[in-house]
């Protein structure tokens, strides 16, 4: 689902940045570069941008609930979690199965992708959750969304051109562009959590909480902490 959103901003994005070169044929390779820019970094906060952040919540929400539900939120001795672990991956395989994808897109489709990207990468290894605040299954599903979210909008170009490089692309920093212990990206693409290092990691968090990258990602970040903050508030107990 957020594939096809991100799909839509990026030809927004392509549809204004033609009209706006059209009527500026003399401008500057620079010139463009920042004109293409700030057509994204607009365009991120409304219309398609708007509803990609709206997408973002409800799915969070939906997550959230789905972990509730298979009792993993609160956690005991880590063995233990991991077999709880386990038991929430196959029930959220089959639970993505109901959900609706968008018009025009096979559902069957979006499931097998759903489980060889996301739940494929759950690992049953949380005496080594190395992650802040994900001392809880809750905490690390919040951030498994994020990552998702971020690597879907990598994917189609809403961080930016990282060849100029985009002020909102990992590339403009000298800690997180290539050839630094920090870079995080591979083929273009953010590595999944399981496969970065120490560095990548660290470099990773620290990017997504920069000011420059909150001009594309602000509004999908803060979508998806109150996604979270209002299936805590809507839902009461700890599953079943």
């Amino acid at each position: 689902m957020l594939d096809e959103l991100a799909t839509k901003i990026r030809k927004e994005v392509d549809a204004e940045f033609a009209t706006w070169w059209e009527s500026h044929p003399e401008a500057t390779r620079a010139q463009l570069d920042a004109a293409r820019q700030d057509i994204l970094e607009e365009r991120m906060s409304r219309s398609g941008g708007a509803e990609f952040a709206r997408a973002a919540r409800g799915l969070s929400m939906t997550t959230w609930v789905i972990t509730n539900a298979a009792n993993i939120s609160k956690i005991g001795e880590a063995k233990e979690n991991d077999a709880r672990t386990a038991a929430f991956k196959e029930m959220t395989e089959r639970v993505v199965g109901l959900v609706s994808g968008p018009p025009g897109t096979l559902v069957g489709l979006l499931v097998d992708q759903a489980k060889s990207r996301n739940f494929g990468q759950i690992k049953f290894t949380h005496e080594e959750q190395a992650r802040k605040d994900a001392d809880t299954a809750m905490g690390a599903a919040k951030h498994m969304f994020e990552d998702l979210t971020a690597a879907t909008m990598m994917r189609h170009g809403l961080f930016g051109d990282g060849s100029v490089p985009a002020t909102t692309h990992p590339n403009r920093h000298d800690d997180f562009s290539p050839g630094s212990a920090g870079h995080f990206m591979v083929n273009g693409q953010i590595k999944s959590w399981a496969e970065m290092s120490s560095d990548e990691r660290a470099a990773y968090e620290e990017w997504l909480d920069l000011h420059e990258t909150g001009r594309v990602f602000n509004e999908p970040g803060d979508s998806i902490t109150l996604g979270f903050k209002e299936a805590e508030t809507s839902h009461s107990g700890n599953g079943s």
